[in-house]
């Protein structure tokens, strides 16, 4: 069977599989063309297994390739990209006469710098260290008992020893290797450095012993100065004479969004609800994942746009997935428990796109289950070392959304209102960022290029709509990660 005839039988099976639940199972004759399943209401489940299309699918795809290639090659959260994806998912679900609302879900964001001022200049990749502090400090770096002599061998920070006659106040080079992490830090934190910068030991050439290196400290808050991971060759470049260099790391809160589209049933206390992420992760346009998952929703979206279920139909494109599963989560902790027993199934579409799928059931009541996690702050191997590193955890909107920060839309075409659309949050979650006396904030410059302080306007760029959409904008800069 060929790649795209396999596609296709996944599509016609996520379709059928979302159906049953929704229309009423009936006999039709032969599959109609592209026009007749425009116009007309595809009201039973084969109905619409005939009218759900790779062809449809893809043109879906092609637009979220355009998107990404007209805001720097990807659609990750909190990235223009991502603004426009969204985007464009209103303009189809309104378009198909479905309701669509863009929920806003706010976290713990982490942004962190490594940058060497001299004798020259960098900006070198790096994460920042799980249980690091925060501050922004600017100081020489002092070595700490390392060896960059074959084949590395070394004890660097693990003894306070090893910190006789550290300057206070300077940033502590210490390399991986005979100790844990939070030995160095915290021998570096009473020695008096304003941070930490932990290199890894290059004991060998294997990307694992040279890359960049991601600290973990063992906890949350394990000192108050910033502590960063970094490259053998990041660390080799600090270790010369002179070196200074400033160590960034702040946390605040960030905001993403997920798109909720409702066609509204016959029976609204019982909703059928269908889900896919919508975010990429940095490094690419996320075609297949999950591009592929989000195509596929919407095609079915548009084929349904003429029927009138029985029950009530809710797809969801998620946020920030990449980052943890932190808008699916946030969208879970935002509902009342009377809201949530009105969902009788949830499906979830990954991937769709790939030719060695499978179709499996995943048991959430599990206590092993990882939304029963007691941390939603769950480390990600899959990172894109750079040389702003950021990463997130999630907490749900503890208040309504201001009139400036709306992000409600609704289309005026829908049959009867969308069912628990954009109720108050719950509660709140959020963990208060512990932040240092001693290290200083970023500055307000800095912070700029992160997050705007005030509600601004975006006009969405898109080969698929005559007029331009605007509503309040979402932060351009890169992908956050979550808070460890």
């Amino acid at each position: 069977m060929s790649l795209s005839r396999r596609r296709g039988t996944l599509a016609a099976a996520a379709a059928g599989a979302l159906v049953t639940s929704a229309l009423v199972a009936a006999p039709s004759g032969a599959a109609p063309s592209k026009n007749g399943c425009d116009n007309r209401s595809n009201n039973t489940y084969a109905k619409l297994l005939e009218c759900v299309r790779v062809d449809g699918v893809m043109e879906h795809l092609e637009a979220f390739q355009q998107i990404a290639d007209d805001n720097g090659g990807n659609r990750a959260s909190l990235t223009p990209g991502y603004d426009a994806s969204v985007d464009y998912v209103v303009e189809v679900l309104e378009s198909a006469g479905w309701s669509a609302d863009v929920v806003p879900f706010t976290y713990d964001a982490v942004d962190s710098t490594l940058e060497q001022l001299a004798p020259q200049q960098a900006e070198w990749p790096h994460a920042d260290a799980t249980g690091t502090g925060e501050g922004d400090v600017t100081a020489e770096v002092v070595p700490v008992d390392i060896n960059l002599d074959p084949p590395r061998a070394n004890s660097s920070g693990c003894q306070a020893e090893d910190f006789a006659g550290f300057p206070s106040g300077a940033i502590a080079l210490v390399q991986r290797g005979s100790c844990p992490f939070a030995d160095k830090a915290v021998n570096a934190e009473a020695a008096g450095a304003s941070g930490v910068v932990i290199f890894n030991q290059g004991d060998t050439d294997a990307a694992d012993r040279t890359g960049v290196l991601n600290p973990t400290l063992g906890g949350d808050g394990v000192v108050d100065i910033p502590v960063v991971g970094t490259s053998y060759a990041a660390g080799e470049s600090l270790a010369q004479e002179g070196s200074t260099a400033r160590i960034a790391v702040d946390f605040y809160d960030a905001t993403s969004y997920n798109v909720i589209g409702e066609l509204a049933g016959r029976t609204d206390g019982n909703v059928v609800m269908a889900g896919a992420h919508l975010d990429s992760v940095p490094a690419g346009p996320g075609i297949n994942d999950n591009g592929s998952g989000s195509a596929g929703l919407l095609e079915v979206a548009e084929q349904m746009s003429k029927s009138r279920p029985h029950n009530t139909v809710r797809f969801a494109w998620w946020g920030a997935e990449e980052l943890g599963l932190l808008g699916s989560r946030a969208w879970v902790d935002q509902r009342s428990a009377a809201e949530l027993d009105e969902i009788a199934l949830y499906l979830n579409f990954d991937m769709i796109g790939s030719p060695n799928y499978y179709l499996g059931v995943y048991d959430a009541t599990s206590p092993a289950s990882p939304h029963r996690s007691s941390s939603p702050r769950a480390r990600r191997t899959s990172r894109r070392p750079s040389s702003r590193s950021t990463r997130c955890a999630v907490s749900p909107t503890t208040t309504p959304p201001s009139a400036a920060g709306a992000t409600t839309r609704r289309s005026s075409t829908t049959a009867s209102p969308p069912v628990g659309s954009s109720p108050a949050p719950r509660s709140s979650r959020r963990r208060s960022s512990r932040r240092s006396g001693a290290a200083s904030r970023a500055s307000p410059s800095t912070r700029a290029t992160t997050r705007s302080a005030t509600p601004s306007t975006i006009w969405t760029r898109a080969p698929w709509t005559s007029t331009p959409t605007r509503w309040p904008s979402r932060s351009s800069a890169t992908p956050r990660r979550p808070r460890r």
